[in-house]
């Protein structure tokens, strides 16, 4: 019996042991712990932060192909990168006259290469934070954003060429660096590094010191950055955007904008030609220019070619003129210059001097003889009538069908608005107080188009001719009389807006080069020549996720040079890549084969469909 205490007072003993050995272990673990977890915590951190650059590089990305695309608010630059945060709007503590919406917002233009805070509010982003709590920063390439070097006008040049300025590591073609800056740091002057204590000001409207948030290379507000520094003295992480991630974004954008904004005005239908759609619809779609070199081109549509550069020329006759010669009359401007622009050719659409002029009323038609002069076009014609000597100089009806080459080679309007001579300027129901109507417009098989004008000669016009000039003799002579009238017509072509490099809409596209880099195909039934109504295999095709069979006419965007490629070139195999290069009537969006070995970047897009 007295062996069972002293059996007790062992097993208390053995679980008093096991208790300090599990205080033990449990503070052994604590102390190791505490000791590991600045260790433990970089790869956290540095995870964090990668989350966030990633999260900042993909909205910057969106954000500029958002821009870049959009038809309704347009972007003056397409392509365009924003500025940093505007110097002084940047606030983390509140207080001062700060306004917190001016927080994020992006600067509307900066000096190059931009160095400052991420604006996250212009990008749609929550203000996102490193795992030190600091907002990021973001580096702009030079030519990516509007420069305040250039005021005067606020551009850019930006297209498929443009590459990027910045480095980083030595790696070239980089348009944007996100950086997350960590905690600050006392910078030592050691391995290229510039000895400075960061100091951070808690304060509101500070313009930024780049120096207190990056170290070493990437505070030298110079184009060449790095992802690493001197150890203790360099704690930035870095994002790189390069021009092959943003370009391909920005090239697809660009096309759908251009469809948007000039897809429509890219058709000939709609009056005075037959209608888009419906009983008697045909669109036509001008030919395309031979394709060659496209910096050197000429931008001419050529005759039966249904593929190659958009047929682009123009002829400097813009907007009508206002007040010329009294208000409200019109007429088209002087032609442009040539070789003041590849595509500026005054001379490609003219008047033909064969009009077919036929009496629809009033006196007699006896003749008329019809001849052009002059840059843009005039058509001078004589008419020469006999009416009664009872009705004397009486008035004539007639329709006139002028001819004009080289409209369905090229992109033109009809300005109804150009101010015909020796006609009547006061008849009822013709186009007051221009003297004439345009009543019909056709497009001919070879390209040229006419247009029907109806008008009227007034009574008491002309000057009086010896009968025998009109062929009366006898009676007839005695009771008639015979009578010459010139009439004028002003050239009534213009220029598209989509081919004038001055018009507000479509300045964009001819500064920034991008008709150099587009390829241009109709179908055979929707060319001038075609009857202008395309179906199943006699429409374009584009295979994508879907393949569609019904387009009568597409743009390719044809990006970047891919390996193989050599530019410039006369050849559409350094332009397009796999089913686009064959030059059939199908084309395609994308090629998994190709694009694995990045061999293909065409941006494929529908002009106009049935």
């Amino acid at each position: 019996m007295k062996a069972r205490p002293q059996r007790r007072g062992r097993q208390r003993g053995l679980a008093i042991i096991a208790l300090v050995a599990l205080l033990v272990l449990g503070m052994s673990w604590m102390v190791i712990s505490a000791v590991s977890a600045p260790a433990n915590r970089t790869a956290p951190d540095r995870d964090h932060n990668a989350r966030v650059l990633q999260q900042a590089k993909t909205a910057l990305i969106g954000h500029v192909g958002l821009r870049a695309g959009d038809a309704t608010t347009p972007e003056d630059n397409p392509g365009r990168l924003p500025c940093p945060e505007a110097p002084g709007s940047a606030n983390n503590f509140g207080g001062g006259v700060y306004t917190e919406s001016d927080d994020g917002v992006a600067a509307g233009n900066c000096t190059l290469p931009a160095v400052g805070r991420l604006p996250w509010r212009t990008l749609g982003l929550d203000k996102l934070t490193d795992s030190a709590g600091e907002p990021l920063w973001y580096v702009v390439s030079p030519a990516w954003a509007l420069s305040n070097a250039t005021l005067p006008p606020l551009t850019t040049f930006i297209n498929s060429d443009t590459a990027g300025q910045l480095t980083l590591d030595a790696a070239g073609d980089v348009v944007a660096l996100i950086i997350a800056p960590g905690p600050a740091l006392n910078v030592q002057a050691v391995g290229g590094c510039t000895a400075r204590n960061q100091t951070r000001l808690r304060q509101p409207n500070v313009d930024w010191d780049l120096r207190d948030f990056l170290e070493c290379a990437n505070a030298d507000a110079n184009a060449a950055f790095a992802t690493n520094g001197a150890a203790g003295s360099f704690n930035d992480q870095v994002v790189s955007v390069t021009s092959g991630e943003v370009l391909p974004v920005i090239e697809a954008s660009v096309a759908s904008r251009f469809v948007k904004q000039f897809g429509t005005s890219m058709r000939y239908c709609g009056a005075p030609w037959p209608p888009c759609s419906g009983a008697g619809a045909a669109v036509i779609f001008p030919f395309a220019a031979n394709f060659n070199d496209p910096a050197g081109s000429n931008f001419q549509g050529n005759n039966n070619v249904l593929q190659g550069l958009p047929p682009l020329s123009f002829g400097g006759t813009g907007p009508c003129l206002a007040n010329t010669p009294v208000a409200p009359f019109c007429a088209p401007p002087p032609a442009c210059a040539a070789g003041s622009d590849n595509r500026c050719r005054p001379g490609f659409v003219t008047y033909r001097n064969n009009p077919a002029i036929a009496r629809t009323g009033g006196a007699t038609l006896v003749a008329s003889n019809c001849a052009v002069a002059g840059t843009p076009n005039t058509l001078t014609c004589t008419l020469t009538t006999y009416s009664s000597i009872f009705v004397p100089n009486s008035w004539m009806t007639f329709t006139m069908d002028v001819d004009t080459r080289n409209i369905g080679m090229s992109f033109r309007q009809i300005n109804a608005a150009v101010q015909m001579t020796g006609v009547d300027t006061t008849i009822a129901g013709v186009n007051l107080p221009f003297g004439y109507s345009v009543t019909s417009a056709a497009m001919n098989n070879n390209g040229d188009a006419t247009v029907r004008i109806s008008s009227r000669v007034p009574q008491g016009s002309g000057g009086p001719l010896a009968d025998a000039v009109c062929g009366l003799g006898g009676l007839l002579g005695f009771f008639n009389d015979c009578f010459q009238h010139v009439i004028t017509l002003p050239f009534m072509w213009v220029d598209a807006p989509l081919v004038q490099p001055t018009d507000p809409t479509a300045a964009w596209f001819y500064r920034n080069g991008w008709h150099q880099l587009m390829y241009y195909a109709i179908s055979s039934a929707n060319a001038p020549d075609g009857g202008g109504a395309c179906a199943g295999a006699t429409c374009l095709t584009i295979n994508g996720p879907t393949v569609t069979n019904t387009h009568r006419a597409l743009l390719t965007v044809t990006g970047r040079v891919v390996p193989g490629q050599n530019r410039p070139s006369n050849n559409e195999t350094n332009w397009l890549e796999g089913e686009n290069v064959d030059l059939d009537s199908v084309f395609a969006t994308r090629d998994p084969v190709l694009m694995i070995n990045r061999t293909f970047n065409d941006h494929v897009v529908a002009i106009d469909s049935n």
